[in-house]
């Protein structure tokens, strides 16, 4: 689901990570 792939996307931004990287988003 959607929701499943957009509260782990949220979870790395809490952790810290992507914000780093960017590429989360991109990707």
């Amino acid at each position: 689901p959607v929701m499943l792939d957009e509260f782990v996307e949220w979870l790395k931004v809490q952790r810290g990570e992507g914000s780093t990287s960017g590429d989360a988003h991109g990707s």
